[in-house]
């Protein structure tokens, strides 16, 4: 394989993994969000004592869609640098009657198209202060 064309397929699969995770920004669900992952993938977000393993990404992403149904994440800008790529979106989501929007930037190792570490950094101080007020 000519250096080239490594460069187009890695594109590709950076494309791959892109159209994935605007889908899953778009219509939220475990089952959009675990096909993001590599079967070997570790998921480490703030708050989490440790990261966490494929097995138990379901039941987190679950949770999270419990407390903001309507949660939608837009990516607006990447940056890739061999292997980690770098996404920065735009949140949204209802916190009773209150629409809340905040931005995140989600630091991902590719394994192919799929994730293999993902570690997502936003300010959770706003969010929790929506959530438990007093």
């Amino acid at each position: 394989m000519t250096g080239a064309t490594r460069i187009d397929a890695r594109a590709a699969e950076i494309e791959r993994f892109l159209a994935l995770f605007r889908r899953f920004g778009a219509a939220p669900c475990a089952a959009f969000y675990l096909a993001l992952f590599d079967p070997d993938a570790t998921l480490f977000d703030s708050g989490m004592p440790r990261p966490i393993t494929v097995p138990e990404i379901p039941e987190h992403i679950e949770g999270i869609l419990k407390l903001v149904p309507d949660f939608e994440m837009t990516p607006e800008r990447w940056r890739f640098r061999e292997p980690t790529i770098f996404v920065e979106a735009h949140n949204q989501a209802s916190f009773g009657k209150e629409l809340v929007e905040w931005p995140s930037v989600y630091c991902i190792d590719l394994r192919g198209d799929r994730v293999l570490r993902g570690r997502r950094y936003y300010d959770r101080r706003p969010l929790f202060a929506r959530l438990a007020p007093e």
